[in-house]
């Protein structure tokens, strides 16, 4: 019966044969296994994308392997038999992290059970039915690890596969072969991406004059969800004739449960398309893991106290120490918690001159004796003309009584529109209170209160960075002329926050970062820094649960907080 190739969805392994009558060819062994589950899967189960697992993670897993009609023989579009129809097999792997940026893993499939057809009048034996398949060994080295700040995932793989296996079952190559590649790939928000591309250099395996197996180029390209939960992945897998003889392309799709702290189970497959040796009709691998969490960061130990640190500490066990910071040690000070006045006569053995209302002025100089005073007015308080509570000193207005939040002067309305100022982000130009006092057409996008600056849009960065985006100058701008506006606001603490994806020290580092980036800005733009403190929290302190995109896009945030002291 004619089978036409291109309605075929068979692997092929063309037997060139001269004539009928031709003498037949027996096929020499060799593996018919292709690369296709990670050890890792850090990024996808079919394609790694240049990423490693997480420093001190590791990976161990079981799955079972299923697939029909891999190696199926032809005579230009007749089929003349399928020589291996199914193949079931069970696969050991492990990976594991050994440094900043090596990653060794290993592959040990076993073939269970394998039927086909002998095709005796073509010199071609029935395959064995089990047996163990050729194990693999591979080393990957991170480059480039978006974890570590760069902008991309980028690595250099390199496999080995063991002659050793079962022959008769086309479970291992005559020689020792080899894959070397490089894996790209990179996390956007919620979406993995990744490719991998390498070459197979492996003995070649003739019929007739043709290479069966031999050298060939591997791609594979893969997109899928990233994050906690149910997982899922697309692949597309091809396989390209170098010195071997046919072409394959396989689609896989792909889903990872989690079903504990430290176990997921996992399965992938999908159809193949092709006309090389191991590229099946129907490819099936499902099985579970062990995936170890990252390490944590060890908890710090306390800062060892001083046991002379402070007034409370016994005196008699702290002799050397100067408790009331006068100059003279306790042994030889007679009152070694009240400090001397220092007038440089040594009969006061370390005691002070009196000083009743205890203002830093002694009696004899002060004109306030019972009353806390300053130097500036000779031991007496400062006046308060207005009585608002503010002395005159640090009252901007010291005759017009006001609140202390606008340094003593009273709330105004400057251009009259019913906004006022101490709320009013334009407070020359009138305009409507639900545009912040400013005219129509200066949409506002700050909105000051008592406690903060209330932002009414987002501050963007660049992903895993703290390069701020341009959409965001517009509202930065309007940050930095509130506070100029507004010398009233004396501190402000810039904070910066994250989700709790990635690893949580990288995280608390991207936040201060980013907080920092944000203050410099507001610098540049006339902001005093002396007014601003920034402070990353890191994933410290979500205000929406991080187990949605909605929440961890939330908790990607930048706040202003208007501090009444410094931090």
């Amino acid at each position: 019966m004619q089978i036409p190739l291109r309605l075929t969805m068979a692997s092929s392994l063309f037997v060139l044969l001269a004539t009928q009558s031709a003498q037949a060819q027996t096929l020499t062994p060799f593996d018919l296994d292709r690369p296709i589950l990670t050890s890792d899967a850090a990024r996808f189960l079919g394609a790694n994308g240049g990423k490693l697992l997480e420093e001190g993670q590791y990976r161990l897993s079981l799955a079972g392997h299923y697939q029909r009609d891999p190696l199926v023989l032809y005579r230009g579009d007749d089929a003349l038999g399928s020589l291996v129809s199914s193949r079931t097999q069970a696969m050991v792997q492990g990976s594991m992290r050994l440094h900043r940026r090596f990653q060794v893993g290993l592959s040990l499939p076993v073939i269970v059970s394998q039927d086909g057809e002998g095709l005796a009048r073509y010199g071609l034996e029935k395959p064995g039915e089990n047996g163990l398949a050729a194990p693999s060994i591979d080393l990957r080295v991170g480059l480039l690890q978006q974890t570590f700040g760069d902008p991309v995932d980028l690595s250099f793989d390199l496999a080995g596969i063991l002659p050793v296996g079962s022959k008769s079952a086309l479970a291992r190559d005559d020689g020792l072969s080899l894959r070397a590649g490089i894996g790209l790939g990179l996390r956007q928000g919620d979406i993995e991406m990744g490719v991998d591309t390498s070459v197979w250099i492996r003995p070649e395996t003739e019929i007739g004059d043709d290479a069966a197996a031999g050298k060939q180029l591997l791609f594979a390209a893969g997109i899928g969800n990233a994050g906690p939960g149910v997982r899922v992945e697309a692949v597309a897998r091809g396989m390209f004739g170098l010195s071997a003889l046919g072409n394959g392309i396989e689609a896989h799709a792909g889903v990872r449960v989690p079903t504990g702290r430290w176990i997921e189970l996992f399965a992938l497959g999908g159809p193949g398309f092709g006309t090389t040796a191991g590229t099946p009709q129907l490819r099936i691998l499902a099985g579970l893991a062990l995936l170890k969490p990252a390490d944590e960061e060890p908890p710090r130990k306390p800062a060892p106290v001083d046991p002379c640190k402070g007034k409370d500490a016994p005196i008699a066990t702290c002799p050397l120490a100067d408790f009331d910071g006068d100059g003279i040690a306790n042994r030889k000070d007679k009152c070694p918690t009240d400090a001397e006045d220092k007038d440089g006569f040594e009969d006061k053995n370390g005691c002070p001159d009196v000083d009743n209302d205890e203002d830093g002025i002694l009696d004899t100089a002060d004109k306030c004796p019972l009353e806390k005073g300053t130097e500036r007015f000779e031991g007496c308080p400062p006046p308060d003309t207005d009585g608002d509570g503010i002395v005159d000193p640090d009252d901007k207005c010291p005759s017009e009584p006001g609140p202390k939040e606008r340094e003593g002067c009273p709330l105004r309305d400057t251009d009259g529109d019913g906004v006022m100022d101490d709320v009013d982000n334009c407070i020359n130009e009138a305009g409507p209170a639900d545009n912040q006092g400013c005219p129509k057409q200066q949409k506002q996008l700050v909105k000051i209160t008592k406690d903060k600056l209330v932002i009414l849009d987002k501050v963007y960065f660049d992903t895993n960075k703290a390069t701020i985006q341009s959409r965001s100058f517009k509202l930065l701008d309007q940050v930095a002329q509130v506070l100029n506006e507004h010398p009233e606001v004396k501190r402000v603490r810039v904070e910066g926050h994250t989700d709790d994806q990635g690893n949580d020290a990288h995280n608390l580092k991207l936040s201060q970062d980013r907080a920092d980036a944000v203050s410099i800005y507001l610098m540049a733009n006339g902001v005093d820094g002396e007014r601003l403190t920034a402070v990353g929290y890191g994933e410290t302190q979500p205000i929406e649960s991080n187990k949605t995109k909605k929440g961890r896009a939330t908790n990607r945030r930048v706040e202003f907080v208007i501090a009444s002291e410094e931090p």
